[in-house]
């Protein structure tokens, strides 16, 4: 991580100078096997790096679910994580000449700049529920068409909650569909492009019929 760049307050304000950072989904928990892989790439970098150094690199494992087999089983190897006491997701041990971080993504705060890992968080979790619950809140588009794309099924059982959190509220409703709008401008531009004309104007009809039932409602509201 360079110096010049400043990760206060971010997602990654826990960076050393090099960190090697392993993901764990929540069906690929973290396990001994997977733990000695990240190892040995801490190891490799510090004999390849010439500024590199077992005191400035950090071997990172962030987890959706808690690994708790992981953490029982390196306990009987006399390696205990120890929990940051300020920040309850962070777990910390020394093993050999590493420093490792465990990064639980279930037990992150709900704050923005949290949102791209716990999108991570399992879906069974009451975290990840939450989390749908408050992007709802904040008609925050993007992370909750992110939270769809990954996990369609899970997110269809939500969406009753967060269709009735948007039309609660006339003004909750008007901002979340102007999101909408501008979402659908940029990440579905390249897709309007590719359509033939006939198909572009299909889906004009289409979005212009959307804002009309969308306005309606405002105004019934």
């Amino acid at each position: 991580m360079p110096e010049e760049i400043s990760v206060e307050n971010t997602l990654f304000d826990f960076c050393s100078s090099f960190n090697v950072i392993e993901f764990k989904g929540q069906e690929d928990e973290l396990n001994e096997t997977e733990f000695i892989k990240n190892s040995v790439r801490v190891e490799l970098l510090v004999l390849e790096e010439p500024s590199a150094n077992f005191a400035n690199t950090l071997n990172v494992f962030v987890s959706s679910r808690f690994p708790r087999q992981f953490l029982e089983y390196m306990k009987g190897q006399k390696c205990r994580f120890r929990r940051n006491k300020e920040r309850h997701w962070e777990w910390w041990a020394r093993v050999g000449l590493q420093n490792v971080l465990l990064i639980v993504c279930r037990d992150l705060p709900i704050e923005p700049r949290y949102y791209e890992w716990l999108i991570f968080a399992p879906a069974d979790s009451t975290k990840w529920r939450d989390l749908v619950i408050a992007l709802a809140r904040e008609h925050n588009i993007e992370v909750l068409q992110q939270i769809y794309n990954m996990r369609p099924k899970e997110f269809e059982i939500m969406k009753p909650n967060v269709d009735k959190i948007i039309e609660s509220d006339p003004e909750n409703q008007a901002q979340y569909i102007k999101n909408v709008r501008r979402v659908f401008n940029v990440t579905n531009k390249k897709l309007v492009e590719s359509l033939e004309p006939e198909e572009r104007e299909e889906l004009l009809q289409l979005l212009l019929e959307q804002k009309k039932q969308a306005e309606q409602k405002l105004q019934d509201n």
